[in-house]
C-alpha cells in the first residue's frame, strides 16, 4: 500500500527496496522453494485455460517478479509487494503485468475474480495470518487456489523451534522473522474460509550457513454452496 507504512511494514519495505538491484543474482542459488512455486503456478494457469478462462495470477510479495513475470503471453498478472523497488523491478520484468505497492495486511483493492494466486516467499513478516488470508479471500473466484508458503514452527528442526527470530534492527524498525505452527495456519485458513488440499515440508531459502524451511500449503476458495469438509487436515 503506497503512502504511510507501520514500523513492521517500513523495515520490510526499507530491506527489500535496499536489495532490489541485487536481489535476483544474489539469490539464484538460496531460493529453493522458486521451482515448485513456478510449476505450480503455470499448472494452475494451464489448468484454467482449458477451462475456457484466460487466467488471472495474483502475485503476493511478488519481488522482482521472479515466479510469475515469464508466465505465458495469455494470462493475466496482477502484483503486489510492500517494497516500491520490488515493484518497479517487476514492472520491468513483465510490463503488460499491474504492479502496485500493497502491504497485505491491508485489504486488496477491487479486482476482477481472481484463478490463481500465490504467497511464496513472504508470509514470513506477517502478523495476522488469518486476517491476510481473509483479504486474498475476498479476490478470489469460487475454486481458486492459492499456493502459500510459511516459516514452519517445528520441535526438533534446527532454528524453528521458536516463534519470532529477530534479522536486524534498524532505522526503519525491526525485521523480524515469523514461524508458524501447523495447527495454527490450518486455524488461520478455517477462519479466513479456505479449505487446505496439500501440504508439504520443504527447504524455503539459505542465508549465512542456515536452511530455513517452509509449510508449503495449497488452499481451494470453495464455492458458497459446496462450503468445506474439514476433515483429515494436518495437526500439531
Amino acid at each position: 500500500m503506497a503512502g504511510m507504512k507501520d514500523g513492521d511494514a517500513a523495515a520490510v519495505a526499507g530491506y527489500y527496496d535496499r536489495v532490489a538491484g541485487s536481489y535476483l543474482s544474489g539469490t539464484r542459488r538460496t531460493l529453493h522453494y522458486e521451482p515448485a512455486a513456478r510449476a505450480w503456478v503455470r499448472a494452475e494457469a494451464q489448468r484454467v485455460s482449458a477451462e475456457g478462462r484466460t487466467p488471472r495470477v495474483l502475485d503476493v510479495g511478488c519481488g522482482p517478479g521472479q515466479v510469475t513475470g515469464d508466465l505465458p503471453g495469455g494470462v493475466e498478472v496482477v502484483g503486489c509487494d510492500v517494497s516500491r523497488g520490488m515493484v518497479a523491478r517487476a514492472r520491468q520484468a513483465r510490463p503488460d503485468g499491474r504492479y502496485f505497492e500493497h502491504d497485505y495486511h491491508e485489504p486488496l483493492p477491487a479486482m476482477a475474480p481472481v484463478d490463481v494466486a500465490l504467497a511464496v516467499g513472504c508470509f514470513e513478516f506477517c502478523r495476522d495470518l488469518a486476517r491476510v488470508l481473509g483479504h486474498l479471500g475476498r479476490v478470489m473466484r469460487p475454486g481458486g487456489r492459492l499456493l502459500m508458503s510459511v516459516v514452519e514452527r517445528r520441535a526438533g528442526l534446527e532454528g524453528h523451534e521458536v516463534e519470532r527470530v529477530v534479522l536486524s534492527r534498524r532505522r526503519e524498525g525491526t525485521l523480524e522473522l515469523r514461524l508458524f505452527g501447523l495447527a495454527e495456519v490450518a486455524g488461520a485458513a478455517a477462519e479466513a474460509g479456505w479449505q487446505p488440499v496439500a501440504y508439504r515440508l520443504q527447504r524455503g531459502w539459505s542465508e549465512a550457513g542456515h536452511t530455513w524451511h517452509y509449510g508449503m500449503w495449497e488452499l481451494v476458495w470453495p464455492d458458497a454452496l459446496l462450503y468445506t469438509l474439514r476433515a483429515g487436515w494436518p495437526a500439531g
